[in-house]
């Protein structure tokens, strides 16, 4: 979405997470862990959804949704397993438990995610995203060549440095809108929603919530 400012949208889900996590206790005595755990495993599909058909076409309203629902993809799927895995791993080996979940999925599980989620963005990177890309890489480096070229340049020429530092900036910023409107990101973002949508089905279908293993 080349027009909202990243820093500002970002904090939308920052926000978000902290509100989720407020009234988390809420949903969490009425829902369950399973259905806790599904709601937040439906949030991820709903986010890559939203992301997938608003994403081609820059809906505002689909991005920025999918942005604040980081919350209930957040808390309502990994906070809630940290207090699942809390609650039923008796007290002797509760760290290592817990450790052990951060490994697989703060750690094992982000790793490969990110090996596959690199091989998606490449599959539906096409040429020309290449191309502008280059583009942006090549009058970024230029334009900062020049900008520390008016930190000693006689003031009669920086004038016109800066004028080519504007230029260029100009430049890489319409190459960039250009590289990310030709990404290919229906595909790109639906292959992780319908991933999710699995995920989320084999998990009502095979998970059965059981009693604490220790109530210490």
């Amino acid at each position: 979405m080349t027009g909202l400012p990243i820093g500002q949208t970002m904090s939308y889900g920052q926000m978000s997470e902290i509100f989720f996590m407020v009234i988390m206790p809420f949903f969490f005595a009425r829902l369950g862990v399973k259905w806790m755990l599904a709601v937040g495993m439906l949030a991820w599909v709903v986010r890559y959804g939203l992301f997938a058909i608003g994403a081609p076409s820059e809906v505002r309203w689909m991005i920025l949704t999918g942005v604040i629902i980081h919350g209930i993809c957040y808390d309502f799927f990994f906070v809630t397993g940290q207090i699942y895995t809390d609650k039923f791993a008796p007290k002797p080996i509760r760290a290592q438990a817990q450790g052990m979940l951060v490994l697989f999925t703060l750690g094992l599980g982000m790793f490969i995610g990110a090996q596959i989620a690199g091989k998606i963005e490449t599959q539906h990177t096409p040429e020309a995203a290449q191309e502008f890309a280059a583009q942006v890489q090549a009058a970024s480096k230029e334009a900062q060549d020049i900008r520390a070229q008016i930190l000693t340049a006689e003031p009669t020429e920086k004038e016109a440095l800066q004028a080519q530092a504007v230029v260029l900036e100009t430049r890489a910023a319409e190459a960039r809108k250009s590289e990310l409107r030709s990404l290919e990101w229906k595909p790109l973002w639906g292959k992780p929603a319908l991933f999710a949508a699995i995920v989320l089905v084999v998990f009502l279908a095979l998970f059965r919530e059981t009693k604490p293993a220790s109530q210490n």
